[in-house]
This record gives structure tokens, sequence and C-alpha cells, in this order.
């Protein structure tokens, strides 16, 4: 038997088969087990949170020297990771612009909020002045 040329191409998606369905829901949930066990250990095990000059071993200070990088471990090596990158700039921007009314914090939540923000980017401060002072040349008396 020779299949006619001008007949349209055999297509079994509308049948519905039972073994069939079984199978694809088989698959489907296998396939969304094996992503969430590669994301977790993508984020869990391999996944990095760095400034910029670690990205780029370059070691020049970015336009804003705020900027962080996130590289998570889904690439074939580390050094093909795929990379994402924010400012803390742009983060307490985008925090301001979503939390106030003509750049003032309506509700007592927001102005805690704002206020654990501003004390905790301080107390980094704080954290890497001790380190500077302590890494500048000591001048000869």
């Amino acid at each position: 038997m020779k299949r006619v040329k001008a007949q349209p191409k055999i297509d079994l998606r509308e049948w519905r088969l039972s073994t069939a369905d079984n199978v694809g829901q088989v698959l489907g949930e296998a396939v969304k087990c094996a992503a969430a066990e590669a994301l977790k250990h993508a984020f869990e095990e391999s996944t990095y949170l760095h400034f910029a000059r670690d990205v780029d071993y370059s070691r020049k200070i970015p336009a804003d020297p705020t900027t962080l990088y996130l590289s998570v471990g889904l690439g074939a090596t580390e050094f093909e990771d795929p990379v994402w990158k924010i400012t803390l700039s742009k983060i307490v921007k985008r925090f301001i612009e979503e939390n106030t009314i003509d750049k003032i914090f309506p509700e007592a939540e927001d102005i805690a909020n704002a206020t654990a923000i501003r004390d905790g980017l301080a107390s980094l401060v704080v954290k890497l002045d001790k380190v500077l002072k302590k890494s500048q040349p000591q001048k000869e008396t």
C-alpha cells in the first residue's frame, strides 16, 4: 500500500488515547521535577552574588560602584553561567518610587522599612570604613 501524496499529514494530536495521555502526564511531571532539582542545585550550590570586578577580573570600578552581579550555576562550566546585574542604587530608587507619594512615605510601615534599609546600609558603610582605615598605608613620623 502506498500513501497518496496529495493527502494531508497524519495528525493524531486530537485523539484521546489514555495511554498516551498518561505518558504525557508522567513526562510532564518528570520535566518539572528535573527542572526544580536543577534550579535548586544552581541556586543553592553554585550561585554567586558579587561586585563587578569579580565578574570580568579587570579590577575596574564600574560607572555605578554599587553594581552587583548574580551568577547562576546553569552554564556548562562556571565561566559560562548566565549573569544578571543590578545596582543597589536602582534598588533603593525603585523602593522609593514604589513606596512614596511626592517623595514622602505615606505609611508608618513604609517609614519603618525605609529606616531599616537606611540603617542597614549605614552599618555596611561603618564596616567598610573600618577596613579602609586599617588598609591605608601608615605614614612614617
